[in-house]
């Protein structure tokens, strides 16, 4: 009888204690992480990429997977210029829409830059037709910091160019 007492005095103290109203649950923020980025960089990036919301998200995705679809196509296959690939009415949809959203949907091109496996020559070029209008001198700068530096190679490049950007970014 007395353990039982003891264990409903403290369950009641627990659940006191406790006042915890359970919400539905909800996913939280998404964390972003890329081994070649600065741990500065990645903060940024998770910051930025968690003020676009799941629908700009999904539009977006939707447009570069179209665009990415084209990758393959047999009239580009022949072509040495990577800015053939952006000939296409799909690029030509997710650029003009990029442009329409602004600098908030920058990060979602630099993460299908930072993620692509295979092709990052060509995901490079909405980076640049985002970027170049207004930062070509950190375009440039990146490109005198690793002239001469055999250590650093393309996809370094690119990195230190997206970290110079979200640099401006996010201060």
């Amino acid at each position: 009888m007395r353990i039982q007492s003891l264990v409903l005095a403290t369950l009641c103290i627990f659940a006191v204690a406790c006042d915890t109203r359970f919400e539905p649950w909800q996913p939280g923020p998404e964390r972003f992480h890329h081994p070649g980025l600065t741990d500065a960089a990645n903060l940024k990036m998770t910051i930025l990429l968690n003020k676009i919301d799941a629908a700009l998200k999904s539009d977006f995705d939707r447009r570069h997977a179209n665009w990415r679809e084209t990758w393959d196509d047999a009239a580009y296959l022949p072509c040495s210029n990577p800015r053939c690939w952006t000939q296409s009415q799909e690029y030509a949809e997710l650029l003009n829409y990029c442009r329409e959203k602004g600098k908030k949907i920058w990060p979602l091109a630099f993460k299908s830059h930072l993620e692509e496996k295979e092709r990052d020559y060509l995901s490079h070029l909405l980076i640049e037709d985002l970027t170049l209008p207004e930062f070509r001198h950190l375009l440039d700068e990146t490109h005198n910091e690793l002239t001469g530096n055999e250590m650093k190679n393309y996809r370094d490049f690119w990195m230190i160019y997206i970290m110079k950007v979200l640099q401006v970014l996010v201060r």
